[in-house]
């Protein structure tokens, strides 16, 4: 499975990662890089780096700042423009995100939208905090892109606190 991120962080491109340095700086062995701000190492979960060289040519690997754990680009989107070329499998996002993005004739495609796969699984966390307003305003964008989408995913939602979690969920997601 390879996945990927869309939200403020996720660069255009490397070399909006260099001009712009939204991500932390790394000083290590292998020389400078970027401190990926949504991956850990799944082997002893420490800081996952962009070197600052691969950045320069272009290639999205990730590497572990202490053990060998590397992630290449067939794994991990990295830009904006890298989930365009190759939409990842698994993509993580905010419903922020969605609102803005998914009427995007640029972006769209990346929410199922106006292509022959759409999601199977929608997966929202937190979702005890889509209640009151926010709550209809999150419904309503999620039957939105239900219906430019044409999507009948299975919908999860993670919380610990929800006292009627089916009830909700068939409440939040139509």
């Amino acid at each position: 499975l390879s996945i990927g991120t869309f939200y403020g962080d996720t660069p255009a491109d490397a070399n909006t990662l260099l001009r712009k340095r939204k991500w932390g700086s790394f000083s290590g062995p292998r020389g400078p890089g970027f401190i990926c701000p949504f991956a850990r190492c799944s082997e002893c979960g420490n800081d996952m780096v962009w070197d600052e060289e691969d950045v320069k040519r272009g290639q999205e690997i990730l590497r572990c700042s202490q053990c060998e754990l590397e992630l290449g680009p067939k794994l991990i989107r990295l830009t904006r423009s890298a989930l365009l070329a190759s939409p990842p499998d698994v993509l993580f996002t905010t419903t922020e995100m969605l609102n803005q993005r998914m009427s995007s004739d640029k972006f769209r495609g990346l929410f199922g939208i106006g292509v022959s796969d759409s999601p199977q699984i929608m997966l929202l966390d937190e979702v005890h905090t889509y209640d009151g307003v926010h709550g209809a305003q999150v419904g309503n964008l999620i039957r939105r892109w239900r219906h430019l989408s044409g999507a009948h995913p299975h919908f999860v939602g993670l919380s610990a606190t929800l006292a009627d979690a089916v009830r909700f969920m068939a409440d939040l997601t139509g």
